[in-house]
């Protein structure tokens, strides 16, 4: 019964890895980095970095602690990322919306 619960608290915290990492891969890519590479392959990198370390990294216990530490730095700097008007938009979503009422009516 003991080696039922140790799997499934390891599928669950994989599971909840996955998604973690998965965010946060989407999260390095659309960070607003210069350039069009440099997204891409920082993307690349983190990736396939943490699952290729998840795989051969003898110590999974630390590797997972590792991935969340990381993790935790990538949705920092993503909160504290400020929001600007100031970037390269689509030519769609280029201008803000604006309002103006003539009496009853919105333009």
């Amino acid at each position: 019964m003991a080696g039922i619960k140790k799997r499934i608290g390891v599928t669950v915290v994989f599971i909840f890895l996955f998604f973690v990492w998965l965010w946060c891969l989407f999260a390095i890519y659309f960070f607003g980095l210069p350039g069009n590479v440099l997204p891409l392959s920082a993307a690349s990198l983190f990736g396939l970095g943490v699952p290729l370390a998840l795989i051969f990294l003898p110590n999974r216990r630390r590797t997972v602690y590792g991935v969340l530490v990381l993790c935790a730095f990538i949705i920092l700097g993503w909160s504290l990322k400020k929001p600007s008007h100031d970037r390269n938009w689509t030519p769609s979503v280029a201008k803000l919306p604006r309002i103006t009422t003539e009496g009853d009516l919105i333009r």
